[in-house]
């Protein structure tokens, strides 16, 4: 063990004798906590009682020196350390603190034996969701102590911290998963006068201050089209011992195992909140999503306004469905005059009894944006953005599907894949091509020129975002750029790199702008664009979503379950990831094959042997009657929005996420076939759609 503090304190006056002393290499011999153990560290010689505090995981040669020495015991005890956002330990700040008394320092005492013991809880949640047609949107720590003090553990009936400004904070919201662990400062909360508790049920906040720790689950229980937000507060406590106890003691484990099952408010500690119906679009507009499919030369009628899809799901976590846009303006075109109907001046489009009207240009494939505005002529604030996807692709559902089997339909096919797909995705059909992907037909892997092989990639998507954001133009691996963007002007438009994490609110006021992160450290935030944590902005595999970029009908599709249930698990031999160091497969396939510059990849080191990375380049999904072209268009990396891997690797993304990440299937030349690959929300894949 190493990163040690040294305090010494007379034990009669409790003044500090001698300077602290910080021990940075390994001093300590024993490192198992709750164990006793020993430090071999210098003091200052006293004749009378000592009382000497080892502190460790500071990970801080300052945490006691200079103007952060404290005078006295009662000093050392009245000092905290912050948790910040969320307390996630490491090896390296592991807080933990022993008290020793010794009768005496001198000469001959130079070993120290004592208990160390961690400074902090550490909180369990073992969640299951057993409550029919419930789907559980966030799951939140709240009330955590907004410290760990440097003293021993409180003892008695006390509410410790004290309230005050800042004592207490909540940590950021996490998505559903079965399990979830936290680490919080020791929170100890008396029952209030004249209060009791008899049942689990009765266990709430306002028995106590209102300042215990406790566990918030939100979700929505939907039935038909309308939708109830349940939420369920859980206070944690030693309940084994006293249904009445809401303490959080440091250097305890306290395990919650949750089982959702109703929504019944006998039990004092659910409330159901709120009950919303649908939102219903302006007769004579589509139905409402983020894209609409566009016909070359035709026009798309749709009410600006409702974001998104209007869903009741997402209107729970504050974000209100309906707004009253001013005007409808073009944001950005991948054409110049895609657009034919926006003003060239200002990009603004009809907007007329609460429908906006959109006509794109004769004989051309293409994307463009357009948003609506508070104010004037396309001027003021966003609040809210839609993708145009200008296409002669016409994806439609099928009454029934079977395995591996492509569906022809208007400008292209719709398909499925293998039993893997289809126990995922039950009677469920997936899109031939990207989500903004501007080919005629279906790209047609080995005769497609290198001028028609970008038209494959679509657009780049930060995992959550509704916003398309660019993509490669094919034109060189080496130096790569993007594919331009233009106003209703003619003029260039640019998609901004902005560093550091966001809101919500802010991503979709500015549609252009990539959010990036360089952190990709241990811990909450780690390659995000998001400053609050949200693994259901694309539902996880449950609703669509309020935030879903897919065209009505159709959604982001979910990992799967396991080997044997999966959006893509059938492009391997066993459902799972396969890679070059233990297997051949990602180059012997003959199920998802690499082709580069359209000749296929039978054999290690072709790949380089025939020319490397290439716009023409990616792997031909070939089973049954089905040939899915997946492109390696590369990606818009998290840590810069800049290009890479452009003609080597692709990347695409599912609605489902763990933490701070999300899942995608990630496939390269010939080292990996990767049908769950966790990985950072900030960076810009594509989408292929499945339907609803």
């Amino acid at each position: 063990m190493n990163n040690l503090w040294v305090l010494q304190f007379n034990k009669s006056d409790g003044k500090r004798n001698g300077a602290p002393v910080y021990l940075s290499g390994i001093n300590a011999i024993g490192t198992q906590l709750g164990a006793e153990v020993g430090v071999l560290a210098p003091l200052t010689a006293a004749a009378s009682p000592q009382v000497i505090y080892v502190v460790a995981g500071t990970n801080d040669s300052y945490a006691f020196w200079g103007s952060n020495t404290p005078a006295t015991e009662v000093a050392l005890n009245g000092m905290m350390r912050s948790v910040g956002a969320e307390y996630e330990p490491a090896s390296s700040t592991t807080l933990m603190l022993a008290r020793i008394e010794v009768p005496k320092v001198d000469a001959n005492t130079t070993l120290l034996t004592g208990t160390l013991e961690r400074m902090f809880a550490k909180v369990k949640l073992n969640l299951k969701n057993e409550f029919p047609d419930f789907t559980v949107g966030y799951v939140q720590m709240k009330n955590v102590a907004s410290g760990m003090y440097y003293r021993t553990a409180q003892t008695g009936s006390v509410n410790f911290p004290a309230v005050a400004t800042g004592s207490h904070v909540d940590y950021l919201v996490e998505g559903c998963q079965p399990t979830l662990v936290y680490y919080v400062p020791e929170n100890l909360r008396t029952l209030g006068s004249g209060k009791s508790v008899n049942s689990a049920g009765e266990r709430t906040l306002d028995k106590t201050d209102g300042k215990a720790a406790y566990i918030e689950i939100g979700g929505y229980h939907v039935t038909g089209t309308t939708g109830t937000q349940v939420i369920y507060r859980l206070p944690l406590g030693d309940v084994a011992t006293n249904i009445g106890d809401f303490n959080v003691r440091r250097n305890r484990v306290y395990t919650l195992d949750v089982t959702l099952k109703g929504a019944n408010t006998v039990d004092q500690r659910i409330t159901v909140a709120q009950q919303l119906e649908p939102v219903t679009p302006t007769a004579g507009a589509v139905a409402p999503a983020n894209s609409f499919m566009v016909l070359p030369g035709g026009t798309v009628k749709f009410d600006p306004t409702i974001r998104g899809n209007g869903s009741v799901y997402d209107a729970f976590t504050g974000l209100e469905r309906k707004i009253a846009p001013v005007s409808v303006a073009l944001v950005w075109q991948d054409t110049p005059g895609l657009i034919t109907n926006a003003n060239s001046t200002t990009g603004v489009v009809p907007l007329s009894s609460g429908i906006a009207t959109v006509t794109a240009k004769s004989g051309t494939n293409g994307n463009a944006v357009v948003a609506a505005y508070d104010g004037a002529n396309g001027t003021g604030n966003i609040l809210w953005s839609w993708h145009i996807w200008v296409t002669d692709y016409k994806p439609v559902s099928q009454a029934s599907v079977a395995a591996n089997t492509a569906y022809s339909v208007t400008g292209g096919q719709v398909h499925t894949y293998g039993p893997r797909y289809l126990a995922a995705n039950p009677g469920k059909v997936i899109m031939d091509r990207n989500l903004g992907a501007t080919q005629t037909g279906t790209i047609t892997v080995g005769t497609t020129s290198a001028a028609d092989a970008p038209k494959a990639f679509g657009m780049w998507y930060q995992w959550g975002r509704k916003d398309p954001l660019g993509r490669w133009n094919g034109a060189s691996a080496n130096t790569p750029n993007f594919a331009p963007w233009y106003n209703a002007a003619g003029a260039t438009v640019t998609s901004d790199n902005v560093n550091g994490r966001t809101t919500v609110q802010v991503a979709y006021q500015n549609p252009t702008t990539f959010y990036y992160n360089t952190y990709n450290g241990p811990g909450a935030g780690s390659g995000t664009w998001l400053s609050t944590q949200n693994g259901n902005l694309w539902g996880d595999g449950g609703a669509k979503t309020i935030f879903d970029p897919c065209p009505a009908g159709w959604k982001v599709p979910t990992v799967g379950t396991s080997t044997n249930s999966g959006t893509w698990r059938d492009f391997t031999s066993t459902g799972g990831n396969v890679s070059s160091s233990s297997s051949t497969e990602p180059y012997t396939t003959t199920i998802f094959p690499y082709f580069v510059n359209g000749t296929q990849v039978t054999a290690s080191g072709q790949y380089t042997a025939q020319g490397g990375a290439n716009v023409r380049n990616g792997r031909l999904y070939q089973q049954g009657a089905v040939k899915a072209w997946y492109p390696a268009g590369g990606e818009r990396v998290y840590g810069s929005g800049s290009l890479d891997n452009v003609g080597s690797r692709g990347y695409y993304w599912t609605a489902s996420g763990s933490d701070d990440q999300s899942y995608c299937s990630f496939f390269d030349f010939e080292e990996r076939i990767w049908h769950s690959y966790l990985t950072y929300r900030a960076s810009g894949f594509p989408v292929r759609c499945i339907q609803e």
